[in-house]
């Protein structure tokens, strides 16, 4: 059913393929869904993604004109794949302790994670201690080896737990998964059932009622519980404009290397401060005669250097395009713990709103779609490195220094709001971490 907003035609019920071109015109490819939020099984996105519009015959396809493609639909974004953007794992971010800003490499950041889902009991998630033991994801740390924390989201008939592990451990349980095939049983029951025993008022006696106590509702009605080495991954572009073709000659300027990503991690004792120029210019992606389809965009080279994107040109004046937008995971995946997802999500639509300002403002069609993809780009771009630096040293401090991040939340700086603390010889014990030792604790 279309609903009617100022200006404004919502489709429920499809779900989006890719893009394609009719009349030097772009339209979006959608297939119809027999229920709203029900996913159809179709063929990958990019067979979709067409030089022409009538390419395509499959029932229930239906074609919209499209200016503007705000891509929200997560870490596998459809849209950005057919629009040529790529991701590349976070790897390097910023901190900031007092005054000084330090830039950190850390080649295959991630933070191993499982994740519990719990069957509801007379409508309720398991119940949980209401002591330190209970309410203080950091106190297992003390009890459990090679748990650095454990997260609870057990409300509105939601019953999730999530254990964060220690590098050292997540290593063991990753090699350990990956040699014996990943199945079921090679997942750490036995530190499972230890953490059970610590947080909840009614631990489970065996490994055999704790499986039962889980869901059975995922894949091939197997256990709901899983192994994730989370990484926070990027887009290489918050947006681009795809063009539609054009019988002129096109020109392709050489691309010019901006930005590399050292291969090792930083020592602590020799931090430096350094501009944060984080990722190229947006990319403004086009082909000649072919389609619209995604040319050359911004990513990693041979010599793992990322390069300027090349800008097309050819012919009089510019051509018909549209301007893709990303939001969400489908700009850059939030590990969750940190809720920094949700946030994000509202924080970004305030600038897509700022963007299509610019649809109203009488200009020709081009300097409406540059003008919009220039406003979202300078609006959003600040919004994304604070998310970024705040994840990468977060999960840097938690499982390579081996140290809890506890937040000042009277602080408007998210960074400066970071207070580092270690365990100490006693239960519940933490003692806060001065900056000089943060060379010892965090060193290669």
């Amino acid at each position: 059913k279309d609903w009617t907003l100022p200006g404004i035609s919502v489709n429920y019920g499809v779900r989006f393929l890719g893009i394609c071109t009719k009349n030097e015109s772009a339209f979006t490819i959608s297939i119809l869904t027999n229920h709203e939020f029900e996913p159809p099984v179709v063929p990958p996105a990019t067979a979709y993604t067409l030089s022409r519009c009538d390419q395509t015959t499959r029932e229930q396809v239906r074609m919209d004109p499209v200016d503007v493609i705000v891509g929200g639909d997560g870490s596998k974004s459809t849209v950005a794949n057919t629009s040529g953007i790529r991701k590349r794992q976070l790897e390097t971010f910023f901190t900031r302790r007092g005054d000084l800003e330090r830039k950190i490499n850390v080649p295959g950041l991630k933070q191993v994670s499982m994740v519990l889902d719990f069957k509801l009991s007379n409508g309720t998630c398991p119940k949980t201690r209401t002591d330190v033991r209970g309410t203080d994801p950091y106190y297992v740390g003390f009890l459990v080896k090679g748990i650095a924390a454990v997260f609870k989201r057990f409300y509105y008939g939601h019953c999730q737990m999530q254990l964060l592990f220690t590098r050292e451990a997540g290593m063991e349980i990753m090699n350990g998964a990956s040699s014996l095939g990943g199945k079921e049983a090679n997942l750490p029951w036995n530190t499972v059932l230890r953490v059970c025993k610590v947080v909840l008022k009614k631990p489970y006696k065996s490994q055999k009622h704790l499986k039962q106590a889980l869901l059975h509702t995922c894949s091939g009605n197997s256990i709901c519980a899983s192994i994730v080495p989370v990484s926070i991954d990027l887009a290489s572009t918050t947006s681009t404009i795809l063009r539609t073709p054009e019988p002129s000659h096109v020109s392709i300027s050489e691309p010019r290397h901006v930005f590399s990503e050292p291969s090792h991690v930083s020592s602590s004792a020799n931090f430096k401060a350094e501009s944060k120029k984080r990722d190229p210019e947006p990319e403004h992606v086009s082909v000649g005669s072919g389609g619209l389809e995604p040319g050359h965009v911004s990513g990693e080279s041979e010599s793992g250097q990322v390069s300027e994107p090349r800008h097309v040109s050819g012919g009089s004046g510019a051509r018909d395009g549209v301007v893709v937008l990303l939001v969400g995971d489908a700009l850059s995946t939030a590990h969750y713990r940190l809720g920094v997802g949700i946030n994000t999500g509202f924080r970004t639509s305030k600038a897509i709103g700022l963007a299509l300002r610019e649809s109203y403002k009488g200009k020709s069609k081009e300097e409406i779609l540059v003008g919009i993809e220039r406003i979202f780009r300078e609006n959003v771009g600040g919004i994304l490195e604070i998310v970024l630096d705040l994840q990468g040293s977060t999960m840097y401090y938690e499982t390579y220094c081996g140290l809890i991040v506890f937040f000042d939340h009277s602080s408007d700086d998210l960074l400066k709001a970071q207070s580092l603390y270690a365990r100490g010889s006693k239960l519940g014990e933490y003692n806060p971490i001065d900056d000089s030792e943060l060379a010892t604790l965090c060193a290669d």
